[in-house]
């Protein structure tokens, strides 16, 4: 092993302490909840979960291991996360040594450790840093396919391909821009190319479900669901700018260097055309088809960030010795603007102990009945285990209640309390009002308002 290995090892190590570091800082969101849960199934049932939410299975599946092993704490759960973000240190360094030269590796290296938006996500208990891994896997694999055209390295392509998609549909840009790859640069190993995808496509009539189809084509309650996503705009493209690369101008500019820098340097690599498409087509292309399907959330094509960092590194190493001052400031801005342990939304661990500071026994009402787990699992880990998302009798026990509208207070005998605190999620003002006027017509008091992080609190009285 020479010094370079050491140095993408160390690499490695040195982004998981970075990434693990106040790791447990912020409580798990709505989102994070459900992969704690699916952790609590058992294996075969996971698939079905992906029946309703907007992620296919392969990620609780590894997840669910990882859990057995290192438990359903934060910590446990979300260093998954962390791991595999470091992991990609390692294979992303070996393939830019590999195939471009030890400095660009080295750059890379360096500003993917401390981008600010890569640690978000490699603090959260989501598929995306899964994602990024298998990513920086296929780039491997493929490359492989291009240089030596086996049929070893067909069927690795139709694994690795498999599982992107098994991890996040949107995965299925990578796969397109391989076929304008191979279409425009490398015709001759477009049959065999065919032929990986068709394996693709076995495995995916094997695995899939019916039902998930349905969710992906949007004809299905369950993927109407999240109405809250708009169609897109161009400030929503300039947004994952801004949200990815600091400011929409940076994204714009690189794309420019780069055209120069292609026109200049005429001993390039053709794979730098097909880093280039996923850099810059992914966003554009999703903002294109965002405008007509409301489907644009920035995290969806977090994957092709990591090829807009081969770029600057790229650019960095062809600018010359001015490139190190270059360098500098590109790390400089994403240390500024780290952010360790950032919140994720709701702070339901505040919410838990405060309920468990009052000495009497009140009555607890959670506003709406999706964010019960997030209270369960901060109230009683155990009792998190216990209850499933049918049976919440145990919890009824403990006189915690779950309610979405007056139509479910009415369920709930509460007029024999005289305490009653309640928590909620921001909602319109309609809705808000017909629970306040339903308190107030059962002839309870509001004695205190106040907002946790992401949650509002009303306590009433009798």
């Amino acid at each position: 092993m020479n010094k370079f290995h050491f140095f993408v090892f160390g690499s490695f190590v040195v982004n998981l302490i970075i990434k693990l570091y106040k790791i447990d800082h912020s409580a798990f969101s709505y989102d994070e909840i459900i992969s704690v849960k699916d952790t609590l199934l058992d294996f075969g049932h996971i698939k079905h979960e992906s029946e309703w939410d907007s992620n296919p299975p392969f990620y609780y599946y590894c997840l669910w291991v990882w859990e057995k092993i290192f438990g359903l704490s934060e910590v446990g759960i979300r260093s998954f996360s962390a791991f595999f973000n470091s992991a990609a240190i390692i294979t992303f360094g070996y393939y830019l040594y590999r195939d471009f030269n030890k400095n660009i590796s080295v750059f890379f290296i360096l500003i993917f450790t401390f981008h600010p938006t890569l640690l978000f996500y490699a603090q959260e208990a989501r598929c995306y840093s899964l994602l990024l891994f298998l990513t920086s896997v296929s780039i491997i694999i493929f490359n492989n396919f291009i240089l030596r055209n086996s049929m070893k390295n067909l069927i690795w392509l139709s694994l690795i391909n498999f599982l992107l998609i098994y991890t996040h549909y949107l995965a299925a840009f990578i796969l397109f821009f391989q076929f304008l790859f191979i279409l425009f640069y490398f015709r001759q190993h477009f049959i065999k190319f065919f032929l990986s995808n068709l394996v693709v496509l076995v495995l995916v009539l094997l695995r899939f479900t019916k039902k998930q189809y349905l969710l992906i084509f949007g004809i299905t309650s369950d993927s109407n669901k999240e109405t809250w996503i708009k169609k897109a705009t161009l400030l929503d493209l300039a947004n994952f700018c801004n949200e990815m690369y600091f400011h929409y101008i940076f994204f714009v500019a690189l794309l420019i260097t780069v055209c120069y820098f292609l026109h200049k340097n005429k001993e390039k690599e053709k794979i730098i055309y097909y880093i280039i498409f996923v850099s810059f087509l992914t966003p554009v292309i999703f903002y294109l088809v965002g405008k007509y399907v409301p489907i644009f959330i920035n995290r969806y094509i977090l994957f092709s960030v990591v090829f807009t960092l081969i770029l600057v590194s790229y650019i960095i190493y062809y600018t010359g010795k001015s490139g190190y001052i270059l360098l500098s400031l590109v790390v400089g801005v994403e240390m500024i603007n780290l952010d360790f342990g950032e919140t994720k939304g709701s702070d339901f661990r505040s919410v838990a102990n405060f309920v468990h500071k009052i000495k009497q026994k009140p009555l607890v009402i959670i506003n709406k009945k999706d964010i019960t787990e997030l209270f369960t699992y901060y109230y009683d880990v155990n009792l998190f285990e216990k209850v499933s998302r049918k049976d919440k009798t145990e919890l009824n026990q403990r006189n915690i209640y779950d309610a979405n509208s007056v139509e479910d207070l009415e369920k709930i005998n509460i007029d024999q309390q005289k305490v009653v605190l309640l928590f909620q999620n921001f909602d319109t003002e309609k809705a808000n009002k017909e629970i306040y006027d339903w308190f107030i017509n059962h002839h309870y008091k509001m004695e205190k308002y106040s907002i946790f992080t992401g949650i509002k609190f009303t306590l009433f009285k009798k």
